[in-house]
């Protein structure tokens, strides 16, 4: 397994998804993870999600809710 490399915040953020889907089943919106993590727009969390993907973390469907899967435990 490649060694995971994310920022503070960005390790908050994954971490959050990872237990909102355990815990619910299906993964958390994008205003659900703003809440959590107490930013003030959507637009701060579509930076993080990003970065999680664009790193290989997690990936997504733009546009669609509810799209988040991990793809690295």
């Amino acid at each position: 397994m490649s060694k995971i490399y994310y920022t503070p915040k960005q390790k908050k953020v994954f971490d959050f998804i990872k237990s909102y889907t355990t815990k619910n089943n299906y993964p958390p919106t994008y205003e659900e993870i703003k809440r959590y993590m107490k930013y003030k727009n959507v637009g701060t969390v579509a930076q993080a999600v990003n970065h999680l993907r664009n790193k290989g973390y997690i990936s997504f469907t733009p546009g669609v809710p509810r799209s988040i899967n991990i793809l690295q435990k």
